[in-house]
């Protein structure tokens, strides 16, 4: 059985280091006593969150010094630190204790991000402080560091994964704005990303707000903000958002077409592979396309674990990978399985033929412990542009067991999703592991 993310990430050796670092800034801790109350009798049954702020509390309670003692000693030891997952036990620290004291605690909260991430630890603040603490961050948004500048927006979102909401952004997410609109242009990966799932939080409450900013940003000639745009608009793209579609030029479903949807083994093993086939047409030229049907070759997406890998003898495989392991997405939608524009590879004569550009995804119907089911979608084709003759898509879906998602045996559906709407759904059986 593979090891849980807790016990990968909070190992024995990490808490240990990081006990060493406190006693070279701090000699007088005790580095036998913060391990022996570390692995106290409930270390084992603690989740991953109450063993980061047990570790936190375990410092306070093994340094015994006021806050901003001990925070100048763990500002001294993040110098000595590079990025690691351990490390955010310092801002959990700062959220436990340093919330009285916000110059301080926003100072040390910039400091830790660099090494680990104050996305979580930070919110506190925001919660009691409002406008005062949103200074710091407009602030943070120009920072050199692009973790810092990350912080600006991650640490705003109104719904933060793996954290409380921000109701009163859910609300109106005007005080977050400003932010967004310095960072739209960030040659980071790692901001724009969060600058984009921010907005994608936002779309969920004030769809009208964020077509509206996307619209805008659209004609911005900037590589970046066309990527924050794209992924900002995945939520309202997924929901078949008419305006949302027309912002990225996706065309007519009236006369699309999608059939023989086939699962090549409808009996199919956890943690094995399977693979499934659609056709897929436009109809509103059947005269002239009557009797064509040709095979798209070299162009199946496999999904592996939580990430599109694209196989093309054609298009290199382009997968967009996390800066680090802290990045937080929305284990419910995303997951890593945005997929880049799909290169037109097709001959010069189909791109003189195509007319109609779609969206194309599948979602699976995954079968819960309850009885019920939950759907995931996931891009098969983005803005792919459909020739004039009848085609066949492939895919490809593992169907492995992870820490984000568990599954049972039992029936599960695939559906074919064109622009927002299903086109085409059949169920598949899924046995037990071997």
């Amino acid at each position: 059985m593979s090891k849980s993310l807790k016990d990968i990430l909070l190992t024995k050796q990490n808490i240990e280091q990081i006990g060493k670092q406190i006693h070279k800034s701090f000699p007088k801790f005790n580095q036998k006593k913060f391990l022996s109350y570390v692995f106290d009798d409930e270390w084992r049954e603690k989740e991953l969150k109450e063993r980061m702020t047990h570790v936190s509390k375990t410092i306070q309670q093994v340094i015994n010094k006021p806050y901003i003692e001990t925070i100048n000693i763990l500002l001294d030891v993040n110098e000595r630190l590079s990025n690691n997952f351990i490390n955010m036990i310092f801002p959990e620290f700062v959220s436990l204790y340093g919330i009285e004291y916000l110059d301080e605690s926003m100072f040390a909260l910039k400091q830790f991000t660099v090494n680990s991430s104050s996305e979580f630890a930070v919110r506190p603040f925001i919660l009691k402080y409002g406008e005062d603490a949103m200074q710091y961050m407009y602030r943070w948004s120009k920072d050199d560091n692009y973790h810092v500048r990350r912080l600006a927006s991650e640490g705003c979102r109104p719904m933060l994964p793996w954290s409380f909401r921000l109701n009163e952004f859910v609300k109106d997410p005007t005080p977050i704005l400003p932010i967004l609109d310095q960072l739209k242009e960030d040659p980071e990966l790692y901001v724009q990303k969060s600058v984009a799932n921010n907005l994608n939080d936002i779309s969920k409450n004030h769809p009208n707000l964020v077509l509206h900013i996307c619209s805008d940003w659209k004609q911005i000639n900037n590589q970046a903000t066309q990527f924050i745009v794209k992924r900002a608009c995945r939520t309202l793209l997924k929901k078949g958002n008419q305006q949302a579609l027309d912002i990225f030029g996706v065309g007519d479903i009236e006369s699309v077409k999608v059939t023989n949807l086939i699962i090549h083994d409808k009996n199919i093993r956890i943690g094995s592979q399977f693979s499934f086939s659609f056709d897929i047409e436009d109809v509103s030229n059947n005269v002239s396309t009557k009797n064509e049907n040709i095979k798209v070759k070299n162009k199946k997406v496999v999904i592996q674990s939580q990430d599109n890998i694209k196989q093309s003898k054609k298009v290199q495989s382009k997968q967009v990978k996390d800066s680090t392991i802290y990045e937080s997405e929305d284990q419910s939608e995303e997951n890593s399985n945005w997929d880049e524009d799909d290169e037109n590879n097709d001959s010069q004569n189909d791109q003189e033929e195509s007319e109609n550009i779609l969206r194309i995804e599948y979602q699976i119907d995954y079968l819960k412990s309850n009885g019920t089911h939950s759907s995931k979608v996931f891009m098969l084709k983005n803005q792919f542009k459909l020739p004039q003759k009848k085609i066949t898509l492939e895919g490809y879906q593992k169907v492995q067991q992870l820490t984000t998602r568990k599954h049972y045996p039992g029936i599960h559906y695939l559906s074919i999703i064109v622009n927002g709407t299903e086109k085409a759904r059949t169920q598949f059986n899924l046995l037990k592991e071997k």
